[in-house]
């Protein structure tokens, strides 16, 4: 009775112990943020925005077509049309907000996407890849909120299979693209 006594004792510590240890692995997966370094605050969004971006990108379409054309998008018209794509096709993503980095022809995307009925904070640095047919996003680098390196790379390919930007390209053969701090300027020569 003795032993038994003891083995039950080490057999509901150990459990306890897991339970804990679980819970506190679970609750540090997903905290913290990471942080975007093109940030430069929040960016409003709007539908009229939104409706911006699709009447630039419409003009600039037609101009591409007859010859070299150029056109420029500021962060509230990405970040406004950003959410319209996420609401569109109904993704588990919340808080999009499009910062451009300056002089790097680069853009980070930040928000939150749902991952086992949590919300996770990330940030995708992405460019657009002109050397394609078909200009294509390319994604650089993807960081999530402060994670165990033993499921960072698991949850990162989760966000990029929540957040697939493959399908995001265009006809429109863009030979330069060029970013200040608030818009991004895409040219076909």
């Amino acid at each position: 009775m003795f032993v038994l006594k003891w083995a039950l004792l080490g057999v509901g510590s150990l459990a306890g112990a897991a339970v804990v240890t679980g819970a506190v692995f679970f609750g540090l997966s997903f905290a913290g943020a990471p942080a975007p370094g093109c940030a430069d605050g929040d960016i409003p969004v709007s539908e009229a925005a939104a409706a911006s971006f699709d009447q630039k990108w419409d003009a600039f379409e037609a101009a591409a077509k007859a010859g070299p054309a150029t056109v420029t998008f500021t962060e509230e018209e990405l970040t406004s049309r950003a959410q319209r794509y996420v609401e569109d096709r109904d993704l588990p993503v919340k808080n999009v907000q499009v910062h451009l980095c300056p002089g790097e022809s680069k853009g980070q995307a930040v928000g939150e996407v749902k991952i086992l009925g949590r919300y996770v904070d990330v940030v995708i640095t992405g460019h657009l890849d002109t050397d394609r047919e078909s200009p294509t996003v390319v994604i650089d680098k993807l960081t999530v909120g402060a994670v165990p390196r033993q499921i960072t790379s698991w949850l990162v390919d989760r966000v990029e299979d929540t957040v697939d930007l493959s399908d995001i390209s265009t006809d429109v053969p863009i030979s330069q693209v060029t970013t200040t701090a608030d818009s991004a300027t895409l040219t076909k020569s």
